[in-house]
C-alpha cells in the first residue's frame, strides 16, 4: 500500500527532531585496516570534524554467562562545524545524520556527497539494504498547545486508548505501537506514542517513521531514487497522522 498522496509543505514550526539514511553494503575489511584518509578528502573542507568510536558485536557461548566479542568495527564520523550534519563511514555501511533537517534537496546533496566519496574510493559492488527515518517529536508545550486533547491534533485511530474520554491521560505512563506495512519497494515501520523527557510528566508525541528496502541494490542511481520516494512517503505518512488544526498550526509553506 501507499499512504494517500499530499501536497508537500516545509513546516516553519518545524517538528522533525532527527532524520538519518544508511546504506549497507558487503564489509570492506580495508575500511577495518586503514583510516578512510581519502574518503574524507572527497567529503572536502565541509566536514572538518572528525571522530571514530569502536562498535564490538558480542556472542553468548554454550553453558557461559559472559559475553565475547567477535566482531569489532571501526566507526568514522564526519561532521559539519555546526553540527546540521554527521556522515559515518564503516566497513559494512555509510550512514547520514541530520538533527537540523530543513528541506529534502539539502540532504539530497551531502547523501550525493558522500555516496560519491564512498564509490569513488571503494569497490562497493552493491548495496544489500537502504533506509531513511524521519522522527517527528509533537511537543504541546513548545507548540502553544498544551490545553489541546491529543485528538485534537492527531487522527484519533493511530491513539488507541489516548482517544478514549475514560481513559484519564494524566495516568497514563507509557504508550506505544509498531506497524510494519509493505509498500510498492520495501516497507515502512511506523512507531507511534508517547515519550516522557528526562522522566517529567510532561508527555511528547513521538511519529517514527522508518522506510527500508532489503533487496539488493545496485548503484547509486538506483538507490537515489528509492530514497527519494521514502522522502516523498514520510510526507504522507505524517500528515496522515496529524489533524488540519495541527498542520495549521505548523506554518505550513510552500516548498
Amino acid at each position: 500500500m501507499e499512504f494517500p498522496e499530499q501536497p508537500r509543505a516545509v513546516y516553519n514550526r518545524n517538528p522533525l527532531s532527527e532524520v538519518v539514511c544508511q546504506l549497507r553494503f558487503p564489509r570492506l575489511f580495508l575500511l577495518d585496516r586503514q583510516v578512510p584518509a581519502e574518503f574524507q578528502s572527497a567529503l572536502g573542507r565541509e566536514f572538518p570534524v572528525v571522530d571514530s568510536r569502536e562498535e564490538f558485536r558480542l556472542s553468548f557461548s554454550e553453558g557461559s554467562q559472559n559475553p565475547t566479542p567477535t566482531t569489532r568495527r571501526l566507526i568514522y564520523d564526519f561532521s559539519t562545524t555546526d553540527d546540521e550534519f554527521t556522515v559515518s563511514l564503516c566497513s559494512d555501511f555509510l550512514a547520514i545524520k541530520t538533527y537540523k533537517y530543513v528541506r529534502w534537496e539539502r540532504f539530497q546533496s551531502v547523501l550525493n556527497l558522500a555516496m560519491k566519496a564512498l564509490l569513488s574510493n571503494y569497490e562497493v559492488v552493491h548495496f544489500k539494504r537502504i533506509g531513511l527515518r524521519y522522527v517527528n517529536i509533537i511537543d504541546r508545550d513548545e507548540l502553544g498547545l498544551k490545553d489541546e486533547t491529543w485528538s485534537n491534533l492527531l487522527r484519533t485511530r493511530a491513539l488507541g486508548l489516548l482517544a478514549d474520554q475514560d481513559i484519564p491521560i494524566n495516568d497514563v505512563t507509557e504508550q506505544a505501537t509498531t506497524t510494519v506495512i509493505k509498500l510498492n519497494e520495501g516497507k515502512v515501520a511506523v512507531r507511534t506514542g508517547l515519550s516522557f523527557v528526562n522522566n517529567e510528566e510532561k508527555p511528547q508525541f513521538i511519529v517514527d517513521s522508518d522506510f527500508f528496502f532489503e533487496e539488493q541494490v545496485e548503484g547509486a542511481e538506483d538507490a537515489i531514487r528509492i530514497l527519494g520516494s521514502y522522502n516523498r512517503a514520510a510526507g504522507n505518512v505524517f500528515r496522515w497522522f496529524i489533524t488540519d488544526r495541527l498542520h495549521n498550526h505548523l506554518e505550513p509553506t510552500d516548498p
